[in-house]
């Protein structure tokens, strides 16, 4: 069955005492009822040329399951051999895939058949390898270079919004201390204390105590109420000090601060103050000059 199945142009082509060999190995097979058998070997041809042959046998089994015969494949392999010849000499030969061909029996493949017809060709990992590394190096390189242009943008943005909530709260936190430090200033009246305890009030406060910002300067000063309700500076009356309390010019005295009942004064009071950059050290930025300002009302020391 081997004769009629591989083809008669193969069969001229093929040294008879390697089709006798393929025979005799397919009839021992089948006495040791394997199911598929692959074999393949070199032959010269007619012509004084080397070639390869394959053949692939596949069993024909009866309704019961019993092995009645076999079904031959061959196929002329000389020119994947030439192809794969930088690698051939240093390793066996891979196993063969079952050549397409003619079918004895019209029948669904068995089990074996189909792991057969799933399994792919084999090919020259030997040739192949090189490809390979020199995709992974190329896949590397190209991973660097976009690392390379993504990482200063991520960085940016992630300084960005650290730097955003630590300028934020510090803009909080001057606005707390100069709320503080007004009402402070307000309760105590023509106290002659008064801008002293208002002043301490900041230093300890959480304003005096961070790093992120340096208060420079705290001006307490009166507000005169307008005819059309907004409130101006009375540049006449107006206090200056640091935050260690000490002043830089005084022309509002505490004790002049006697407001009467029936009568409405205001107070202002002012803190400026330079924000820290986290980050200028890296950015070179210089720091940045803020103020903060609060009015309140006096409260009557004369009934």
């Amino acid at each position: 069955m081997l004769g009629d199945r591989v083809g008669r142009s193969l069969l001229e082509n093929a040294d008879p005492a390697v089709l006798a060999k393929g025979r005799s190995r397919i009839l021992a097979a089948t006495g040791e009822r394997r199911d598929v058998v692959r074999w393949r070997n070199r032959h010269v041809r007619p012509d004084r040329t080397t070639g390869w042959l394959s053949i692939a046998s596949i069993p024909l089994r009866d309704r019961d399951g019993d092995v009645t015969g076999r079904v031959a494949f061959g196929l002329d392999d000389t020119g994947r051999r030439r192809a794969c010849s930088p690698c051939a000499a240093s390793r066996r030969m891979p196993s063969a895939r079952a050549p397409e061909g003619p079918r004895a029996v019209d029948r669904p493949p068995t089990p074996s058949r189909r792991r057969a017809a799933r399994r792919p060709a084999p090919g020259c990992d030997r040739v192949d390898a090189p490809r390979r590394r020199s995709s992974q190096h190329r896949d590397r390189g190209q991973a660097l270079v976009e690392f390379a242009f993504v990482a200063p943008i991520a960085l940016f943005l992630i300084f960005a919004v650290l730097e955003g909530a630590l300028l934020l709260f510090t803009i909080g936190t001057s606005r707390f201390a100069a709320g503080q430090g007004a009402i402070r200033d307000a309760e105590l009246g023509n106290a002659a204390n008064a801008d002293t305890q208002a002043i301490q009030a900041i230093r300890t406060g959480p304003l005096g105590s961070t790093s992120l910002a340096t208060v420079t300067e705290i001006d307490i000063y009166r507000l005169k109420a307008q005819s059309n309700g907004q409130l101006s500076v009375d540049a006449t009356a107006y206090n200056r000090y640091r935050l260690d309390g000490s002043a830089i010019s005084v022309t509002w005295q505490p004790a002049v601060r006697n407001v009467r009942q029936g009568f409405t004064d205001f107070l202002g009071l002012s803190i400026t103050y330079q924000y820290q950059w986290a980050s200028g050290r890296l950015l070179g930025a210089a720091p940045m000059q803020l103020s903060q300002a609060f009015d309140v009302r006096l409260e009557p020391q004369t009934y």
